[in-house]
């Protein structure tokens, strides 16, 4: 069963048959025959085809995802302690969220050792999806601004960070993260003690676009000082204002490899504040 699994991991991730056979180097035809063979094997249907090029996992597929992919990740492991062989790169994927992206993976990446059988990657998204994907398997790591209690990840406050109100405080105009990032509690919170009802708010999933827009003289925003860069007025907030940085990892890794470069994190990240 556990030669389909790639496909079927492949599959279910990106939710998308041509996605999964790009991601793992095959046809698309060569995925639907082995996901047709494991559904064949198990008795069952694991994904529901959409109109689109889209599917939907069955509550077997979620199944076998939840409990299969430690399982595989095991056999693996094992293969390499036994062979010393891998038959592809170990992943090592790692979500993060958009304040994070800015203030501390430059500095983590340029002291990073990453061994020559690790795969690397990095994914910006919010706080939230993170958490959910490291739930399910999707990443290895992930570094968020927004305490989330996962179970079975570790969490690792590593830095604190002070929000600012930037930006043309006379602007109708407010700019605004989406649900789920770790800044749109506190938005929600200014407003509430300030008592405003802004008139106009738009939502803007990336700290970039707001920082170029507050630089532009477009509306204002709540955001970390950090990101911010000279030039752009803003006021500093009270410490109801300040929140944490945190590092999710898992408890144990199959490879030794992800354990290491877990290690490593904890001990660079551990410096961003000094």
């Amino acid at each position: 069963m556990f030669k389909f699994f790639p496909a079927f991991r492949a599959v279910y991730e990106n939710r998308n048959f041509s996605l999964a056979a790009k991601q793992i180097f095959v046809s698309q035809s060569s995925v639907s025959q082995q996901i047709k063979k494991l559904e064949t094997l198990l008795g069952a249907t694991l994904f529901t085809r959409n109109s689109r090029s889209e599917v939907t996992p069955t509550e077997l597929a979620d199944q076998l995802y939840n409990e299969g992919v430690s399982i595989f990740e095991q056999e693996q492991a094992l293969q390499r302690q036994l062979t010393n062989h891998h038959p592809h790169r170990i992943q090592c994927r790692i979500g993060v969220s958009n304040t994070t992206a800015d203030v501390v993976v430059p500095k983590l990446l340029q002291t990073l050792a990453i061994p020559n059988a690790v795969k690397l990657s990095l994914t910006v998204t919010n706080s939230t999806v993170i958490a959910e994907q490291m739930a399910n398997h999707q990443l290895e790591f992930g570094l968020i601004e927004k305490a989330i209690v996962t179970p079975n990840i570790q969490r690792t406050a590593f830095h604190t960070d002070k929000l600012v109100h930037a930006g043309n405080p006379k602007s109708d105009t407010w700019l605004e993260r989406e649900n789920g990032s770790g800044v749109y509690h506190y938005t929600e919170e200014f407003f509430k003690q300030r008592n405003l009802k802004p008139k106009k708010r738009i939502l803007i999933d990336n700290n970039d676009l707001i920082v170029r827009c507050l630089a532009a003289g477009i509306g204002q925003s709540i955001i970390s000082r950090d990101v911010l860069p000279a030039g752009i007025p803003f006021e500093r907030l009270n410490h109801n204002f300040e929140r944490q940085f945190f590092l999710l990892n898992r408890l144990n890794y199959p490879f030794s490899e992800l354990q290491t470069i877990g290690q490593q994190m904890q001990a660079l990240l551990k410096s961003v504040n000094h």
